[in-house]
């Protein structure tokens, strides 16, 4: 008994095999040649060898980044312990400096701003609480008008808020990564 080749055509080769087979008790149809089998179960293994594969470097990647945040919480932790005894700048020049870049940026609130040797370079921490910090003697080694385009780009970096999009870049680095694994 044939089977009708509308029937052929609608279903995927698969299905068709599987109702239309020997053991169902009708007419098997192979129209696949031998070479075409041979190939399709070569790709069948390896498309199955890669799941194991990608496990274990998804593995690997999940563990380097719970490394890497681990590595940064630790080092925020003994920063802000560290920031308990940084001096902060009582000199009047940087401070109406400080303020008049607040203004120019538009930022209504007072942001600290502390020296200290353990610092290079300038930089700003905190999220919600930010403080600039600067080298110690940095005032004394730079011009007014250097000192005020550090104090303008420390400021920008708070008003596009990019303290606060890097601390949530890795959870959505993970949670995107996370979304196609599972997908």
């Amino acid at each position: 008994m044939s089977s009708p080749p509308i029937v052929r055509l609608l279903l995927p080769y698969t299905i068709f095999n599987t109702i239309f087979s020997k053991e169902s008790g009708r007419l098997s149809h192979n129209l696949r040649p031998s070479t075409e089998n041979r190939i399709d179960e070569a790709v069948k293994k390896e498309v199955n060898s890669y799941p194991f594969i990608l496990k274990v470097l998804s593995r690997i990647w999940l563990a380097g980044c719970l490394f890497l945040m681990l590595l940064s919480c630790v080092a925020t932790i003994k920063f802000k312990h560290r920031t308990r005894v940084f001096k902060q700048v009582t000199d009047p020049g940087i401070q109406s400096l400080m303020e008049q870049c607040c203004q120019k940026v538009k930022i209504k609130k007072s942001i600290p701003v502390y020296m200290d040797s353990y610092f290079k370079g300038p930089c700003i921490s905190g999220v919600t609480h930010a403080s600039i910090y600067l080298p110690e003697n940095f005032s004394s080694r730079l011009s007014q008008n250097e000192l005020k385009h550090i104090l303008l780009h420390e400021l920008a970096h708070h008003k596009r808020k990019d303290l606060f999009y890097n601390l949530i870049s890795f959870p959505g680095g993970f949670f995107y990564h996370q979304r196609h694994k599972l997908s």
